[in-house]
């Protein structure tokens, strides 16, 4: 049986120099924000939000690609991200997935398309989860302390930077993915939703998304208080400056003006 896929080794990619390399080297389809590559009769899709996804291609030729990418990507993965399907075409019956098998009409390159818009999502997603989990589990002491000690041991910048990461984290999600909507490209294409319809539902992406952005939710309510937490302590510590200043001039009013010692 054929075997699909797909990869999340970036962030993103450098797409316009991406896209230039590979149809130097390969025949290549280029779309608005991936691009087709034709390795023999089977296909790869780069998608510009730092995703590979692979159609049958040999260990070797995967490998090959993704060492090219690496030279195009932007703010490079670790430990990317990786998902198994198998497929088979010409089923006879609209496309579905079952038991991790894709099952295709024909053969059509357009089917290929829009189930690897969704398979690009879904491991994209995957990625997402991946680094919230790991926010989540690097923070789970925070709360325990607070509880048991009254203090995290957080000073105001690391606390800012934590919520600045989970910003960042909200917004690529909803903002730059198109990871709640069907994608830009079948605006253009509108003959090839369908074939992204027909499987979309099947890891179910947008429940994904809702669970993913409630936890969130809760860490950043969480720095919210803590952050609030900070500027209480630093009001707290002004007010005794303040007092102490007040307690020093009448000091010295006591001793200059009514005892003139000085």
């Amino acid at each position: 049986m054929n075997t699909c896929k797909s990869y999340c080794t970036a962030v993103r990619y450098n797409f316009k120099e991406c896209s230039a390399f590979l149809e130097s080297h390969y025949k290549t389809t280029k779309y608005k924000n991936f691009c087709i590559v034709y390795i023999g009769k089977w296909l790869c899709f780069i998608f510009e939000y730092g995703v590979v996804v692979h159609w049958n291609l040999s260990y070797n030729d995967e490998q090959s690609i993704l060492q090219q990418l690496a030279d195009f990507e932007i703010e490079t993965i670790q430990d990317s991200v990786f998902d198994h399907f198998w497929y088979e075409e010409n089923s006879g019956a609209p496309i579905k997935i079952s038991n991790d098998t894709i099952y295709l009409q024909s053969d059509n390159e357009d089917e290929k398309i829009g189930v690897s818009q969704w398979l690009a999502q879904s491991i994209k997603l995957s990625f997402f989860e991946t680094t919230t989990t790991q926010t989540i589990e690097s923070t789970s002491s925070i709360p325990t302390s607070l509880a048991t000690t009254g203090d995290t041991g957080l000073n105001s910048t690391a606390i800012s930077k934590m919520r600045g990461e989970l910003f960042l984290a909200k917004s690529r999600i909803n903002l730059h993915y198109d990871l709640l909507d069907s994608p830009e490209f079948f605006w253009e294409y509108p003959e090839l939703l369908p074939y992204y319809e027909s499987t979309a539902h099947y890891l179910e992406i947008r429940n994904r998304i809702e669970v993913l952005n409630k936890k969130l939710e809760i860490l950043h309510e969480m720095f919210n208080m803590l952050a609030d937490e900070q500027k209480h302590h630093h009001s707290s510590f002004l007010e005794w400056i303040i007092i102490w200043l007040i307690v020093i001039e009448i000091f010295f009013t006591i001793f200059h003006d009514i005892l003139h010692w000085f």
